[in-house]
This record gives C-alpha cells, structure tokens and sequence, in this order.
C-alpha cells in the first residue's frame, strides 16, 4: 500500500443555508470559498503523498456532488467522498468498545449528553468508511504521523472531531 502523509478532509460544505443554525450564507462568500478551495484542490492534488477526504451529507446535494467529483478528478485513487455510515460488523464492534470505554473512564466523573454520543458515534462510521475507502484503493497513512488539514463548517467541533478519529489509533481513549 502506498503511504499517504498530509489528507484535506472536508466536513460540512457550506451550501446556501446551514441546516442545524439556519444561518443563510450569501452567494458571494460561498462562491469566493469555493474558489479558494478548488485553487486548493488542483496545486495540492499533484502531490502524490496527499490525499483528500470529502464527507458528504448523504442528501443528494448537487454542489457537494460537483465538488466531490472536481476533488476526485484531481486526486484520482487517493480521494474518498464518504458518507458517513459505514456499519459494517467490525465497525459496530469498534463502536460498542468505544462506548464502553467512554461509560468507563467518563460515565461516572463526567455528563455526557445524547449529541455528544451520537457525534462521536458519526465521526467513528465516517473514520473507518474513510480508512476502507483509502485500503480498496491501495492507500493508508499512518495515524501517528498524518497531518490533517480540515475545512468547512463546525458546528459542534466536527472539524477536529473527525480528526481525531481518523488519526488516533485508539481514540476512545481521548474523549
């Protein structure tokens, strides 16, 4: 497998409004965004030691979409448009033991509400779809020594929280 050492994960594309704070981006800033990033996309796509991550909504939106396959022309087999659900059996175990670890170490010192787990829960499906995503075409990276470069929207620490999911080996244990 070839070793990838830098991947620009992109989480939330902003699209015309925010569906969790009903913020209304106007046209000019996402397309001025969409241009920087694309400007991203064809320099950094050159390099094969890097690759990209693009984390869809699963909701059909035609500029994600537009925006996966421009990120996909340009990286070919080293990017992954993921949405994140992917429960597959080894996936469901790695899950129960972060639930289980978290209930240990945190259940009884701290609180931890139903979004919290249920975010933890999405970033983890999207963490190992990424990883298979990246193994079916002949790619990994070492989670100890990656560097992740995150854009989009974060609307409850999605950028870093994925992250830390796809970089830290056990990544329970940082909750």
């Amino acid at each position: 497998m070839k070793e990838l050492k830098k991947i620009f994960l992109f989480v939330h594309l902003p699209v015309s409004s925010n569906p969790i704070s009903g913020v209304l981006h106007p046209a000019k800033y996402l397309s001025s965004l969409y241009e920087k990033w694309r400007r991203l996309i064809v320099e950094e796509g050159r390099d094969e030691e890097k690759g990209i991550c693009i984390l869809i909504s699963g909701k059909e939106d035609p500029k994600e979409k537009e925006f996966g396959d421009f990120a996909l022309k340009h990286f070919g087999a080293r990017g992954v448009v993921v949405d994140p659900d992917c429960k597959d059996p080894e996936v469901m175990v790695l899950l129960a033991q972060d639930l289980e670890q978290t209930f240990r170490n945190s259940g009884c010192y701290e609180q931890w509400i139903a979004y919290e787990l249920w975010s933890s829960m999405n970033a983890r499906f999207w963490a190992e779809g990424f990883k298979k995503g990246l193994a079916i075409q002949g790619y990994s990276f070492d989670p100890t020594t990656v560097e992740f470069e995150s854009c989009g929207e974060a609307w409850d620490g999605c950028l870093a929280k994925y992250i830390i999911y796809g970089s830290i080996p056990w990544t329970f244990q940082t909750h």
